[in-house]
């Protein structure tokens, strides 16, 4: 049933969603079918079973932190079944998808080790951070302070902070992106 109440702009902006979710289905397509090639590709051993079963053991034992634990096990089994239903091109399409599961897993580990490194040293961070660069707000406010008791005219904070930036030492890491920091720590 048409609604024949319905305004131009109504009816535009239901083409315009329908046009995006035709374009993200047909999208979905060529991806879909970039995997089955990529899938069609890959050179399978002869005892795919075993491969399955040490891959699902392998699973078993990652970390629970890791979303793509659940993923891969159902994967590994659903590849098992289709390779006792004999449907190697859906076999070779889960063991695809296994593999990109197992790098992603595999960065994501890297990812939590370097979060749970710095969580566990925040606290040491935490105390350079006053020990080296903390005096150095003060070193740029004091330097805020004498560029505008040196000028007759009032400046702006980011004149202020390209004039302090501008005595930097050369050699300062602060020096790289230092005008947008000194900005918002000079008052």
């Amino acid at each position: 049933m048409v609604n024949k109440n319905r305004t131009i702009e109504e009816t535009q902006k239901i083409n315009e969603k329908a046009s995006l979710v035709k374009s993200g289905v047909k999208q979905m397509g060529y991806e879909v079918q970039a995997l089955q090639e990529e899938a069609n590709c890959l050179s399978l051993p002869d005892d795919i079973p075993e491969l399955l079963e040490s891959w699902l053991n392998h699973a078993e034992n990652m970390s629970d932190d890791l979303s793509q634990k659940s993923t891969i096990k159902k994967l590994l089994r659903v590849a098992l079944n289709d390779f006792y239903l004999n449907d190697m091109q859906q076999v070779r399409l889960s063991i695809l998808r296994v593999m990109k599961n197992f790098e992603n897993a595999s960065h994501d580990k890297w990812v939590i080790g370097v979060q749970k490194q710095y969580g566990h040293n925040a606290e040491r961070l935490r105390q350079l951070n006053k020990q080296t660069i903390e005096p150095k707000h003060d070193l740029w406010q004091a330097k805020a302070d004498y560029f505008r008791s040196k000028y007759d005219r009032k400046m702006s904070k980011l004149e202020l902070a390209k004039k302090i930036k501008d005595h930097l030492d050369e050699n300062d890491p602060e020096k790289s992106g230092a005008i947008e920091r000194i900005r918002k720590i000079i008052k």
